[in-house]
């Protein structure tokens, strides 16, 4: 079982400007099982909807712009 997330999990927030704005709140790891993944939160969302991206490595190098950027 690998310790590095295949996925990520987001949430996408509408800000008083308009624009959209993303936050982390977990990750998605394989197991053994290749049909099975785990995924852990950090938080939840108050909407109930997740977004489950593709985890890029810049994520976790400090890469990428803080939360709140707009995509």
């Amino acid at each position: 079982m690998s310790n590095k997330p295949t996925g990520l999990a987001k949430v996408m927030k509408k800000g008083k400007d308009g624009k959209a704005y993303w936050y982390r709140v977990g990750a998605l790891f394989p197991t053994k099982n290749a049909k099975v993944h785990r995924l852990v939160l950090d938080a939840l969302p108050v909407d109930g909807v997740l977004y489950l991206t593709e985890y890029e490595a810049k994520e976790d190098q400090g890469q990428t712009p803080p939360d709140g950027i707009e995509s």
